[in-house]
């Protein structure tokens, strides 16, 4: 799926949508992160005549759209792709990391940026981690070798 750069006003919101309340803690998550790290994941869209259609990525376009972005980029299905089987995969096939794959994650972020600077990218509070969890994970991180599974 090629990625192009489209104005969020070009984009209508497809009849798949999944209701999410973007007055939750975890709407409100997904909208710092983005402002502080970015669009990290394009939505996906799918061309119809002039405009497109919105087929996945629900909650990063209102993200977008609550804060005040122009134009981003969009992953842009072809004709033939099937717009239902895109968006039910991105919902479904998923998992949240694992304790272990949050260790590796958070050991590699360790290993290449400051403290200071990894409390100020919101990452903790994109992991939802208490302030006991934050200091656990330094510690790990910085650990010599890994902890065994």
């Amino acid at each position: 799926m090629p990625i192009q750069s489209i104005a969020l006003s070009q984009i209508k919101e497809g009849e798949n949508i999944w209701s999410f309340d973007t007055e939750a803690e975890d709407f409100k998550t997904l909208v710092a992160n983005i402002k502080q790290v970015g669009l990290i994941h394009p939505p996906t869209v799918k061309k119809d005549g002039d405009t497109f259609v919105l087929v996945a990525g629900y909650r990063r376009f209102a993200a977008m759209k609550k804060l005040n972005i122009e134009d981003a980029d969009f992953l842009v299905l072809a004709d033939n792709d099937n717009a239902a089987v895109v968006a039910l995969s991105e919902n479904v096939v998923r998992k949240p990391m694992d304790q272990w794959e949050q260790y590796a994650a958070f050991s590699a972020l360790a290993k290449t940026t400051a403290p200071e600077d990894i409390d100020n990218s919101g990452v903790y509070q994109i992991a939802e981690l208490t302030q006991e969890q934050q200091v656990e994970w330094i510690v790990l991180s910085q650990s010599a070798r890994p902890l065994k599974k």
